[in-house]
């Protein structure tokens, strides 16, 4: 179980970004709204796995609340990544993390082959077709989310190992940003 402190840290963490997803998607702003999400499930994960790697840290987390991703579809070892490593893609799992997440956050733009599109029956996640690989329908994404939030915090008031990874990272956040001399001094 958590406590206090942590409790309002994920009141405040789940309650200025579900919501403002929530608008986003409203008024049509669907590749902020899918950085946010993106942006949240690096939160979630880092507090839900230990790994040190974000991208098995949002794999981890991914697969136990999100396993959609990864069990609908194996593309085998014909999907690659063109950039770097030119590593196959087995799940759309593989291709959120890459495309989605790597292109809203980091490039600012998706690739070509990947695309968001709306399907107001939110028990669609994606679908490929064409020159467009994967398409992520962003209201089933967020609707998904929803769920996966729900269920990290049914297992934060019972599973032991989830609570003491929560605990450590909230630790690790949980700290002045900023020191003065004089306590560096006093420390030294």
């Amino acid at each position: 179980m958590i406590g206090h402190m942590e409790e309002k840290f994920w009141d405040n963490l789940i309650n200025e970004n579900l919501p403002a997803i929530d608008l986003l998607i409203k008024n049509n702003y669907d590749f902020a709204a899918l950085k946010l999400i993106c942006c949240l499930i690096d939160s979630l994960s880092g507090l839900y796995s230990s790994d040190k790697k974000p991208s098995v840290r949002f794999n981890n987390f991914m697969q136990k609340y999100m396993p959609r991703f990864y069990d609908q579809v194996d593309f085998g070892d014909k999907i690659r990544l063109r950039k770097k490593d030119k590593k196959p893609l087995y799940h759309a799992g593989d291709v959120l993390y890459e495309s989605f997440r790597n292109g809203s956050i980091h490039d600012g733009m998706l690739g070509l082959g990947v695309k968001i599109y709306r399907d107001k029956n939110y028990g669609v996640l994606w679908s490929g077709m064409g020159i467009d690989i994967i398409q992520i329908n962003i209201i089933g994404f967020a609707e998904y989310l929803k769920k996966a939030v729900d269920d990290y915090k049914k297992d934060l008031e019972s599973d032991e190992e989830i609570v003491i990874n929560f605990k450590t990272k909230f630790n690790e956040i949980y700290q002045p940003v900023f020191k003065s001399k004089e306590e560096k001094n006093q420390n030294e």
